[in-house]
Formats: structure tokens, C-alpha cells, sequence
């Protein structure tokens, strides 16, 4: 049994809430991860720890998506966590129609 609740930091059970308000900036998220880095790659893609010696694990972000057809500027293949120093990404809605 593969324990990850150790590996989860955030407070709000792993969901990312969205808003209209005037108080909102309109710029990128960031996307922050508490991960342990294994110092291994594959793929050329970082691997993380896992609680199992020898077992590792990469996470690739392939799409985002919210209410009413909002989506994200998350290419394909996507976003794979830890293969850059920072990264981040930009909600938008193809019809701002549907916001207002």
C-alpha cells in the first residue's frame, strides 16, 4: 500500500476554486509542488520519491479545465511538474460572453 498523504501540503483537498471579482489580477498561476526530487531522471523528465525505495514517479498536467467551457493555455503534451525551476499557467474562456 502506497501511502501519498504526506505529499499532499495543500489545504484544500487538492481543488483549485476560480472567480469573477474586481480584486483578481488576470496573471499566470504558478504552479508549486512539495514533491521530494529523487535526483534521477527519464524521459528527461525529473522523477520524484515515492515511500518505496526504487520506485519513483514523474506528474504530467495534460489539461485544466472549469465551469462553463473556462480552459487553460496548458499545450500539449502539457505541463510535466519540476522539469523547470518555475512554471505556470493562464486560465481563459474562448467566448468572454460567458463570464459577464
Amino acid at each position: 500500500k502506497l501511502q501519498w498523504s504526506q505529499l499532499d501540503t495543500a489545504s484544500g483537498g487538492g481543488f483549485l476554486y476560480c472567480n469573477r471579482s474586481d480584486s483578481t489580477s488576470g496573471s499566470a498561476m504558478r504552479i508549486e509542488n512539495a514533491m521530494v526530487d529523487s535526483g534521477k531522471m527519464y524521459g528527461s523528465h525529473k522523477l520524484f520519491n515515492t515511500s518505496v525505495p526504487g520506485l519513483y514517479y514523474t506528474l504530467l498536467i495534460s489539461n485544466m479545465w472549469s465551469a462553463y467551457g473556462t480552459v487553460t493555455n496548458v499545450s500539449s503534451p502539457g505541463i510535466y511538474i519540476g522539469d523547470s525551476a518555475e512554471q505556470y499557467f493562464s486560465w481563459y474562456n474562448p467566448s468572454e460572453d460567458v463570464l459577464y
